[in-house]
């Protein structure tokens, strides 16, 4: 492992990095149905962060003026340069 950086570099972090900040909480459903302007929101079905399936539910359930898509494979990391699995609408 020492020959590979990226191998090193995830090894120094696991072993030194600290939360410094508190965990996010979730946003109140009343303060998301409050939201006036469109919104898109993106779940990764694999997300070890959120149960895709509540958060869709309750997504879809406040958004006034939204869309929600799921990417089933997609992991919490979901990013703009690699596109994992096909969307669920």
């Amino acid at each position: 492992m020492e020959d590979e950086p990226v191998a090193r570099m995830i090894e120094t972090a696991m072993s030194a990095y600290t939360i410094k900040l508190p965990q996010p909480t979730a946003i109140p459903e009343a303060d998301l149905e409050r939201l006036d302007l469109p919104v898109l929101a993106i779940l990764a079905g694999n997300s070890v962060m959120h149960d895709t399936s509540k958060a869709a539910k309750v997504a879809e359930r406040v958004s006034k003026n939204g869309a929600v898509v799921v990417y089933p494979e997609a992991s919490h990391a979901v990013g703009p340069r690699r596109r994992t699995g096909s969307p669920r609408k």
